[in-house]
């Protein structure tokens, strides 16, 4: 068995069905931008660590870019455009590339869930963040800590969530 993603990027749900040689790309997802592709395969890479899935983009049959697991890719025997390593999937982060983000008109759902969340800040409070060196990662670590859970969303309790956050 293998994982299909729906082609709409708004849809969230990965089917489960069998997967038949060499079928057409059709209920993947298809991305215009290979920037955009890149960044669906390192999210869905991230969300699915737990079953060890990693999901690779490659070139698309109507000048577009796919993205699927590495499994089917490898099945397939098609190139494979990217490898989601995803602790330096983002070093360097450009301007350009924010603004691309910023600027689609369809986001993928956790940018537009970080945008939200930051065009909602008062501008003096993020100009006082970039002033003083605000340490945001030890916010969000502690943040994690609170909730109890660990890097892969098992829960473990404050004491060993507080151990691995806030290390």
């Amino acid at each position: 068995m293998t994982w299909r993603i729906a082609r709409h990027p708004s849809e969230w749900i990965i089917l489960d069905f069998q997967f038949s040689s060499m079928e057409t790309f059709g209920n993947y997802e298809h991305y215009p931008s290979l920037q955009k592709a890149f960044d669906r395969a390192i999210w869905l890479t991230f969300l699915y660590r737990k079953r060890n899935e990693q999901f690779v983009v490659v070139d698309g049959p109507e000048d577009d870019f796919v993205v699927m697991t590495r499994a089917d890719a490898l099945e397939n025997e098609l190139h494979i455009l990217n490898t989601t390593e995803t602790r330096s999937a983002y070093l360097p982060f450009s301007y350009d590339h924010l603004e691309s983000i910023r600027t689609d008109e369809s986001p993928l759902p956790h940018w537009e869930e970080i945008w939200g969340y930051l065009s909602t800040i008062q501008g003096e409070v993020l100009r006082f963040i970039l002033s003083q060196s605000i340490p945001l990662e030890k916010f969000i670590r502690y943040e994690l800590a609170i909730r109890g859970y660990d890097q892969n969303n098992d829960w473990v309790g404050f004491e060993k969530s507080r151990e691995i956050w806030c290390k």
